[in-house]
């Protein structure tokens, strides 16, 4: 290895660890629940996207309905992921005009 690569990682260790302590204590914050320095931004985006959602933000989540949720969250994605490989000659941004994929795959 050559000192540019040295260097290199050098640098990477600097960016990720400087900012550390803060973001530590940014996000220890954010999970207690107390107030930061982003809460006048986007504590009323946050209060909508829960308003519009239907969640109660205050209410714990059980295991069962953690898992219940994470269930639905793969099942959908998996439906829109199977969906875009099956229409895929039908939908935009393909240069190549690739045929989409069998059902079957």
């Amino acid at each position: 290895m050559h000192s540019y690569d040295y260097a290199l990682i050098l640098a990477f260790f600097v960016l990720v660890l400087l900012p550390a302590p803060w973001l530590g204590r940014f996000y220890y914050k954010v999970m207690e629940g107390q107030r930061t320095w982003m809460t006048p931004v986007l504590g009323p985006v946050e209060n909508v996207c829960y308003r519009i959602a239907g969640v109660d933000p205050n209410s714990e989540q059980s295991w069962v309905k953690y898992m219940l949720a994470l269930l639905a969250f793969n099942l959908a994605g998996f439906v829109i992921l199977f969906a875009i490989l099956l229409f895929q000659q039908y939908l935009p941004l393909n240069p190549q005009h690739l045929p989409g994929q069998e059902w079957t795959l």
